[in-house]
């Protein structure tokens, strides 16, 4: 709802989806989860660049799925 109602730019929305992507890794959705976090992490990179705080919590992710 995020997405349709702010659009995929907006801060709350990649915030949005890192969450739920953390939700599907919890739940056992790892395939989902992946490519959810992976989706998002270019995005935030993109559209905040890379000196935005707001990247960390994907990029953390990512990076520690990556390491596994």
């Amino acid at each position: 709802m995020t997405k349709r109602v702010l659009g995929v730019k907006h801060p709350y929305t990649l915030i949005s989806m890192n969450n739920l992507a953390r939700m599907w890794k919890e739940t056992g959705r790892e395939t989902e989860a992946v490519n959810l976090i992976e989706e998002c992490a270019q995005l935030q990179k993109r559209i905040l660049g890379l000196d935005n705080p707001y990247i960390l919590p994907s990029s953390t992710a990512l990076a520690k799925r990556r390491a596994e």
